[in-house]
């Protein structure tokens, strides 16, 4: 997902409002605006192919058998 600038975020939240029929205070409006560039950033780093050194600790790869069970 390429980097868009602020005004193309702020189009595509604009569209989303509107296509959802929400409505947000005046006041919300920059802290929704704020939240949904975050979420579009997070959502475009999960499309991005992570390199092997950058994998979460939690993620165990299988280790191969080595023949020492039998």
């Amino acid at each position: 997902m390429p980097d868009a600038s602020d005004e193309d975020l702020r189009a595509d939240y604009q569209a989303s409002l509107r296509i959802a029929g929400i409505v947000v205070p005046a006041d919300r409006d920059q802290a929704m605006f704020d939240a949904f560039k975050m979420v579009r950033e997070m959502i475009g780093a999960l499309h991005r192919p992570w390199r092997y050194d950058e994998e979460p600790a939690h993620i165990q790869r299988p280790v191969a058998p080595d023949g020492s069970g039998r």
